[in-house]
């Protein structure tokens, strides 16, 4: 592998017939691979060595220790080692080997934190995750998340990444929380996997922790009572009205009603103007009664408001409201005149016989 290094043992032995000094060395076939990544060491005493002399008919053991350079792409490489004879030795000594280079993976998965607290509110929150390739060949990678808890629907900006360059180069991706509400307040533990599309076997993680706070959250509906007309000065009615807890603990909400001075409201079910405590994911409802004074006119809108009891007591201030919309008294665009007064008219005194009565209907509408 890049950076690794190997001890070959090799045998030379004089064959000649006179005493000769050699010359030991080496040479790859290609620039990316330096002679000074060639050493040679006395196998007995371990001491490195680059000249030798020898006797006739005498026999040494040597280590040849090779070293990869860093970063070396994969491959097959060609590596000639030499003994050359100092004069009067003219020979030399060649043994070819091949050096085997397999493909390193080494990737670096890097949040930009490592921890983050964030509640669950709905509202979401991105994690930069830096992919570093310090192998020795470009790669993709397939992208997954785990998690200890499903309901964080956890997931990232791409599921495959593009071919990322060998020897340190990066890309990043995005975590995707989206801090679904309701989810239980605790630390949960994401992991991204990166898996190489080279070798599944391969696959790089990190883990980045999530700290759930408790959370409180109200959510009350709109409602829209605009497709029927209410009349003012009439005796009261009563709707229904949900308060929903989006928190992820049981809560009470102090509840008021707002609305303009000519409509009058109560509401039931409360007690002392609060709601019981609602188990998180789960709604309340009360009864809100109202009527409208006799000269409104127009459209005319009730607020319900929620006010956080448990998060009050921890010095926040957690609101919801919701907002009923109304028509009331005369409504739109048209006008209609009475038949002409008249006494023949509009004294009818005898049955049987048919009479005409002619109304007039006017559009006030301002255009057509």
């Amino acid at each position: 592998f890049p950076g690794d290094t190997v001890n070959i043992t090799m045998n030379l032995k004089n064959n000649g017939n006179q005493v000769a000094t050699w010359n030991l060395g080496g040479a790859f076939t290609v620039s990316d691979w330096p002679s000074a990544n060639i050493k040679w060491y006395d196998a007995s005493t371990g001491q490195e060595i680059s000249l030798l002399n020898s006797s006739i008919n005498e026999e040494f053991i040597l280590n040849a220790e090779i070293t990869a350079p860093e970063g070396i792409a994969p491959g097959s490489y060609t590596l000639i080692l030499i003994a050359n004879g100092r004069a009067p030795a003219i020979f030399q000594a060649e043994t070819v080997l091949y050096i085997e280079v397999p493909i390193y993976h080494n990737l670096v998965v890097a949040p930009i934190s490592n921890s983050l607290i964030a509640p669950a509110n709905g509202y979401g929150k991105i994690v930069e995750i830096f992919l570093i390739n310090n192998g020795n060949t470009e790669e993709s990678f397939d992208i997954t998340v785990t998690t200890d808890n499903w309901e964080l629907d956890a997931s990232t900006s791409a599921a495959l990444t593009s071919g990322i360059p060998a020897n340190g180069g990066d890309t990043s991706i995005s975590l995707l929380l989206p801090m679904p509400k309701g989810i239980l307040n605790g630390t949960y533990r994401i992991t991204v996997h990166a898996t190489s599309r080279i070798s599944s076997d391969y696959v790089a993680s990190a883990n980045i922790y999530l700290t759930v706070p408790v959370t409180n959250l109200v959510e009350i509906p709109n409602l829209d009572m605009t497709e029927e007309i209410f009349s003012a000065g009439s005796d009261d009615r009563t709707l229904r009205w949900e308060i929903w807890n989006r928190g992820n603990v049981a809560d009470s909400f102090d509840i008021s009603l707002t609305h303009s001075s000519d409509v009058f409201t109560t509401a039931q079910g409360l007690n002392e103007g609060k709601t019981p405590y609602i188990p998180p994911g789960s709604s309340y409802n009360i009864s809100v009664s109202y009527s409208f004074g006799e000269l409104a006119d127009g459209t005319r809108k009730i607020n319900l408001n929620a006010r956080s009891i448990e998060a009050s007591k921890a010095d926040f201030e957690v609101l919801g409201s919701g907002e009923a919309l109304f028509n009331v008294g005369t409504v739109g665009w048209l006008r209609v005149l009475s038949p002409p007064a008249s006494s023949d008219a509009m004294s009818i005194t005898e049955a049987g016989d048919s009479y005409s009565l002619e109304y007039t209907v006017l559009s006030m509408y301002q255009t057509n």
